[in-house]
């Protein structure tokens, strides 16, 4: 059954009314805590790309590597409803082992997938995160804003975009380039 934007709650609509793939990480990143409150998703971006990160907040013995792919291909899929149904990600990485075969991995989410990594994360190019797209709704955005804010005190109000395009990312700078880790590995 394919991910909807129903099946993210408020998140999956706010992408819906974003103007570039910059602006969906930027609310995956404040959004996320009405998803689930069972992990954090940060960003930092590099040199040429951007790490976006999911780190569980719960006991791992209560957290299913089930649910951390659910979240990264959740992530991948909703960048899919802005960047065509051909997007895919640089990288792939899982801090768990790999169980089955390596080939849904690399279909569902685009790239083959390094297992045993040390974070759950994606690696976006830049060109990626900063192309526009259209259509995108902003007089929605702006209208549903006040209702999203509401549903999730706890989510942090944006920051500047790194790049300046005002997409209101909340992440870390970092000098240093982002890079898959142990890129096209599988397994």
């Amino acid at each position: 059954m394919p991910i909807k934007p129903g099946s993210l709650h408020v998140l999956g609509h706010v992408v819906l009314t974003c103007a570039s793939l910059g602006e969906v990480a930027g609310a995956a990143v404040r959004y996320h805590p009405l998803v689930s409150q069972a992990g954090t998703v940060s960003l930092e971006r590099g040199g040429e790309a951007t790490r976006i990160r999911y780190r569980p907040t719960v006991d791992p013995a209560t957290m299913h590597p089930q649910q951390v792919e659910a979240i990264i291909a959740g992530i991948v899929r909703a960048a899919r409803w802005v960047a065509g149904d051909d997007w895919a990600p640089l990288s792939v990485s899982f801090t768990h082992a790999r169980a089955g075969s390596a080939e849904p991995y690399a279909r569902v989410l685009g790239r083959p997938v390094a297992f045993d990594a040390p974070e759950n994360a994606l690696t976006v190019a830049h060109r990626d995160l900063d192309r526009p797209r259209a259509p995108h709704d902003p007089e929605l955005g702006a209208c549903t804003a006040p209702t999203r804010t509401g549903c999730c005190a706890s989510c942090r109000p944006p920051s500047p975009s790194p790049s300046g395009s005002g997409s209101g990312w909340s992440t870390r700078r970092s000098t240093a380039p982002a890079s898959p880790t142990r890129a096209g590995a599988s397994t």
